[in-house]
């Protein structure tokens, strides 16, 4: 199933309810990478994710960390 960042958004919030200071095109960005991330590592097992400082490589990647623990979680219920 490829997930979508609609879907992504639905799931986890980037915004932290706002405590951080995230803009909304940061949010976006990193909802999108979190989707792509997780297509990516469906398909083919590894992912890469690289980019400037500052732009959330961290929350991203805790993003799919909680992805696939849903996706564990779901494949054992």
């Amino acid at each position: 199933m490829r997930l979508s960042p609609s879907k992504i958004e639905k799931l986890m919030d980037f915004n932290c309810g706002g405590r951080f200071g995230a803009s909304q095109s940061m949010v976006e960005l990193q909802t999108e990478g979190v989707a792509a991330l997780c297509n990516i590592l469906a398909s083919r097992h590894v992912a890469y994710l690289a980019d400037e400082v500052g732009l959330g490589k961290t929350m991203q990647a805790l993003g799919v960390a909680a992805q696939v623990c849903i996706n564990v979680q779901m494949r054992e219920s």
